[in-house]
């Protein structure tokens, strides 16, 4: 009776273990097949980053390498979906140049395929803080004053202006006839009343 019951004690015990050491060996096995698929190390710009600039690529760095014929990159801005040129991969390495970004919030999607054949997906987002550059102020270049051409200045013609020298010849002339008329006729006068005056007796 004992004997039997340390039989049926210990198969038991001997089934449970080998139970556990299945379930561990399982366990084991899932852990290695997980590990094994390829998945995101890093990214520049990393998830969730404030750039002053625009950055020139975006960069997923894997675990494993990427099949190069399987990628997939989109960009989302504040204006909507960018076109982008097709992007490369070089181990485990995936790069797609960027346009030149405004100022806002961006959302990188990317989709890739493993060496394993395992596909990879996810999004990373970041700012760019960035102005835009200033335009160039076109300054007027100033005009060409015109030089004034100078005109012929008249030549003032030489008028004759009367000579007053004969105007005063002529003038005294008519003076001293005047006066030697005048005493011409004081001494006609006086002779005439001494002709007339009866001499004294």
């Amino acid at each position: 009776m004992t004997r039997g019951l340390l039989r049926v004690v210990s198969v038991f015990a001997l089934s449970v273990l080998a139970v556990l050491a299945g379930f561990a060996g399982f366990a084991g096995f899932a852990g290695e097949s997980a590990s094994a698929h390829s998945a995101l190390v890093s990214s520049t710009p990393a998830d969730g980053a404030t750039l002053a600039s625009s950055p020139p690529v975006a960069q997923f760095v894997f675990n494993e390498k990427i099949q190069p014929n399987f990628l997939q990159v989109a960009l989302t801005g504040p204006a909507g979906a960018l076109t982008l040129v097709p992007p490369t991969a070089e181990g485990a390495t995936v790069t797609q140049k960027l346009p030149e970004l405004a100022a806002g919030t961006y959302r990188t999607a990317y989709r890739v395929v493993s060496a394993d054949g395992h596909p990879i997906s996810g999004t990373i987002s970041f700012t760019v803080k960035a102005t835009p550059s200033p335009s160039p102020t076109v300054t007027a270049s100033p005009r060409p004053t015109p030089t004034p051409t100078p005109s012929a200045t008249p030549t003032p013609t030489a008028s004759s202006a009367p000579s007053t020298e004969p105007a005063s010849a002529g003038s005294r002339t008519l003076e001293y006839a005047l006066i030697a008329s005048v005493l011409g006729l004081t001494l006609a006068g006086v002779a005439r009343l001494t002709r007339r005056r009866p001499p004294r007796r």
